[in-house]
């Protein structure tokens, strides 16, 4: 840079290197890098102060031969250097902005996710359907609702299922409408039992968190055992501390004791 330039060139005219390396050489700590100590010598900190040792000459020279008609030598012009559009120059600082093709890069680093055709268009046959409660189902509905339930609970309901998936799912819902997820995340199969009785049994809790993230999902909706997923989960492994602070979130959220009154 043209600061550094000007700062080399002023400290040319100091004593010779042989002054320098007279001096005793020992070593000190300077500073930490990675977690382990970098050392120098006092003969390095000396040079550096005189600005005078054959390294510097060489850095210099070096520079003087790469920024050659970028930049002024002299020391009246090196002080009127001029920074390239979108940089911003103080003294010898430089600050370079990220690259716009850098951000990107980071931001679209994974593929968007997109619901199957078949998934998507059986999604907006649902959602249309919600928007007249009244209508009667068709039998385009009834296939739609179908492929929706079985394919829900395939991907959130077994033991083996996928937190990534399960949010992915959730968010492709939302987007359809609110008013779809929040009838996808409470639907409830043959036995009456959702995809939060089937996560907190499979002590799924990171699924767990994800179904109450969503702010839609009915912590007290009863099986036709009269069960609740928050009795399940009294009966659930919790091994995390995560996880309990995913079971005690839960029990904040749902109504214990009218449950279990019901039940009992």
């Amino acid at each position: 840079p043209a600061g550094a330039l000007k700062s080399i060139m002023k400290k040319r005219d100091g004593p010779p290197r042989s002054e320098a390396e007279g001096s005793k050489k020992s070593l000190q700590f300077v500073g930490v890098l990675n977690g382990e100590y970098e050392s120098t010598s006092s003969e390095e900190e000396e040079e550096e102060e005189e600005g005078d040792s054959s390294s510097e000459k060489a850095s210099a020279d070096s520079s003087d031969s790469e920024e050659q008609g970028d930049t002024e030598t002299s020391d009246e012009e090196a002080g009127e250097g001029e920074c390239e559009p979108g940089q911003e120059c103080e003294g010898a600082n430089v600050t370079l902005p990220e690259p716009p093709e850098v951000k990107e890069k980071h931001a679209h680093a994974l593929p968007r996710f997109e619901l199957s055709p078949r998934m998507r268009e059986a999604c907006l046959i649902v959602k249309t359907h919600l928007g007249h409660p009244g209508a009667t189902k068709s039998k385009e509905v009834l296939a739609s609702s179908s492929l929706v339930l079985q394919e829900w609970f395939r991907l959130s309901s077994q033991k083996s299922s996928i937190p990534d998936t399960v949010a992915n799912h959730l968010l492709a819902f939302a987007e359809v409408s609110p008013a779809l997820l929040a009838h996808v995340v409470n639907l409830a199969d043959g036995n009456g039992n959702t995809a939060l009785h089937y996560s907190v049994s499979h002590s799924n809790f990171h699924i767990v968190q994800l179904l109450l993230d969503t702010g839609v999902c009915n912590v007290d909706h009863q099986n036709k055992a009269g069960y609740t997923a928050l009795m399940l989960a009294a009966l659930a492994a919790v091994e995390q501390e995560d996880d309990m602070n995913v079971v005690r979130r839960l029990f904040s959220m749902g109504n214990v004791n009218a449950k279990a009154s019901q039940v009992g």
